[in-house]
């Protein structure tokens, strides 16, 4: 999503509007495979430690897609980014359904300036 247009606005919101978008051109299969994946990552250390692995990968193509330096400030707010992914799945793995997963994707981003806050 990020490779298709160029980045334009708060950073924040373009990675957010690129997760919705990704998932939301997922179909049924998709959501049939990652499912079990998701569970199956999260009780099995080595396939955990495999998954943290690939985010690193990850974090890393987001930064050089974005054509920005990869400074403090750009690491901080893709693992940001990251974390708020990582929260709607624990919040979307028990129950799977199709239609919550952009949901809680949007939460866990709206969240972000509350969670930064807190004291």
């Amino acid at each position: 999503m990020l490779a298709e247009r160029p980045p334009s606005g708060p950073l924040l919101g373009v990675l957010k509007d690129a997760f919705l978008t990704a998932i939301g051109r997922m179909d049924d299969y998709w959501y049939r495979q990652f499912l079990p994946t998701v569970r199956l990552t999260e009780g099995c250390a080595a396939l955990h430690a495999h998954a943290l692995r690939y985010c690193a990968e990850v974090k890393t193509e987001i930064i050089r897609v974005l054509g920005v330096p990869p400074g403090l400030e750009q690491r901080l707010l893709v693992e940001v980014v990251i974390g708020a992914w990582n929260c709607a799945l624990a919040e979307w793995s028990p129950s799977g359904e199709r239609d919550l997963l952009p949901v809680l994707v949007d939460r866990a981003f709206a969240a972000i300036p509350a969670a930064l806050a807190l004291e």
